[in-house]
């Protein structure tokens, strides 16, 4: 076959665009194909504050301690003047000491649950992964996810355990029993005090202080949700720059194969 002059020109130009782009994969490459992968920067990871949550928690503790004073300055008070109850706190304090020992033997009993003993250290392990993880920064959301669930999943199965213990032992269902139904006679005569109480300035002062601190108490809760719910965005606000960091620096390093 001769070459004509078109021939010979088709050709010089072919030649002359393989010199400057190179052949079409790796002209593509070159071009604006990999560019949009560099553009993009690094996203910055958020501070992720576990320190408010421990915060509010303190703060719950020393409020529900503040009413549990109080209660008792109050019960004080109630018990001298109380019709048919005796000494409400004293007989309260009672059941609930006992049901607290009944509860103490059973955990003691659950040393020897291989069952029990196998999920606590199934949910420690998950648990201590699971922030091995956190701490790594090249987590995804759906992998904490899943470590999540399976944490939660031993300590569902521990507490059903320990729940089963409890309801089969004699001595807890009495002393619960117990406690639950000397807690609602206390919370009934408390309600209906006598004439002689309700007008002593004392007893006013009480139940004023114990109201402030159930107050105080549930300010508290409200607090403590709200930093949790705070903790739990932040969290998830975390796992979702190191995911995008992650896929970036993919990107990179495939853009960087082609001269980039």
């Amino acid at each position: 076959m001769r070459i004509n002059r078109w021939h010979l020109r088709l050709l010089l130009i072919l030649l002359f665009a393989v010199s400057i782009g190179g052949f079409a994969p790796d002209a593509i490459a070159r071009g604006r194909g990999y560019r949009r992968y560099l553009r993009p920067k690094a996203m910055p990871l958020p501070q992720v504050n576990t320190s408010e949550p421990e915060a509010a928690r303190q703060q719950l503790i020393e409020a529900r301690a503040e009413l549990s004073r109080a209660q008792e300055a109050f019960d004080r008070l109630f018990a001298a003047k109380s019709s048919g109850l005796g000494d409400p706190l004293s007989e309260l304090r009672r059941a609930e000491l006992a049901h607290v020992d009944a509860d103490a033997a059973v955990a003691r009993s659950l040393a020897g649950n291989a069952d029990y003993q196998a999920a606590v250290a199934a949910r420690a392990d998950v648990e201590r992964r699971l922030q091995a993880l956190r701490d790594s920064g090249t987590a995804t959301p759906e992998r904490i996810t899943l470590l999540a669930e399976e944490a939660m999943s031993w300590g569902e199965k521990a507490t059903k355990i320990q729940a089963d213990a409890e309801n089969a032992d004699p001595s807890v269902v009495a002393t619960r029993a117990k406690l639950i139904e000397t807690a609602a006679r206390t919370k009934s005569a408390a309600a209906t005090p006598d004439a002689s109480l309700r007008n002593d300035p004392r007893w006013l002062a009480a139940k004023q202080s114990k109201d402030q601190a159930k107050e105080r108490v549930a300010l508290a809760e409200a607090r403590l949700a709200a930093a949790q719910d705070r903790l739990a965005l932040a969290s998830s606000r975390y796992d979702r720059a190191a995911l995008y960091n992650q896929r970036h620096g993919f990107y990179n390093q495939r853009a960087q194969r082609f001269g980039r």
